[in-house]
Formats: structure tokens, sequence, C-alpha cells
């Protein structure tokens, strides 16, 4: 994973504008009259898979970004996944993994129709309450 780190260092320190995000990012902090002071981050792989010469990691590459604005600091954080794929230890592909759209919204179960899918139905008779209650 060093080669991982030295590729990240040398993504920061570069004028080359590949990445479309981070081009989008220091251009609008340019717009709000910001800069970016420090960026920090750290890699957590939650997933490898390993096959014949090849090995691909899926990683969520935490970034904290120190941002100075006039005679302000404030700490902004993200979270992007990333996936690489090597082969026979060389990098092959080193991409973020956009994240898919929700094609629809979760649909919301009202009690109402929880209670007709049972094929039941309760009603509160507070009066029957009452006697059972004095009964007992």
């Amino acid at each position: 994973m060093e080669t991982l780190k030295k590729s990240w260092l040398d993504f920061f320190q570069s004028e080359r504008q590949e990445d479309n995000w981070w081009k989008r990012k220091k251009d609008l902090y340019r717009e709000r009259e910001a800069d970016i002071v420090r960026v920090n981050g750290e890699g957590h792989v939650f997933e490898e898979l390993r096959y014949s010469g090849q090995s691909i990691s899926r990683y969520l590459m935490h970034l904290s970004f120190l941002v100075k604005q006039q005679d302000q600091f404030f700490r902004e954080e993200q979270v992007v996944p990333f996936q690489l794929r090597r082969e026979n230890g060389e990098v092959m592909e080193h991409r973020r993994e956009e994240r898919p759209l929700p094609d629809e919204e979760n649909p919301v179960i009202e009690s109402e129709s929880l209670r007709d899918s049972a094929g039941e139905r309760f009603s509160y008779d507070r009066r029957a309450a009452v006697q059972y209650a004095e009964r007992w």
C-alpha cells in the first residue's frame, strides 16, 4: 500500500487536472475566497479480492481539509469510495466509485395497511376495559 500512499501524495501536490472532483473543490473554495491549507487522509480497505495475479481493493478514503477563509479556519471532512486494481503488483486502474442513485424512494408503510394486511382490525373499547379492570 506504499505505492498507493505515494500516488495520493503526487495527486495532491501536482497541478494536473485528471480528476474532476478535486479541481471542482479547489474552484469552489476559490470562489468563496478560501484556501485549502492542509489535507489529511486515511484509507480504510473494506473489500479485497485476489485471483490469478490480480487484486481488486475497494476502500473508503477519509479526507480532512483545513480551510482558511479570511481570518478563520475550519475543517471539512469527506469520505470518498475508491477502487484500486493491480496486476502482478502494478497499479492498472485507480478510480473513484460513483454511488448509484436510488431509482425510487423507499415506500412508507402506513399502520392502517399493516392492520388490513393481517386481516384483523383492533378497536379500543374504553368501557369494556374499565369493566374488566373493576372485575379484577
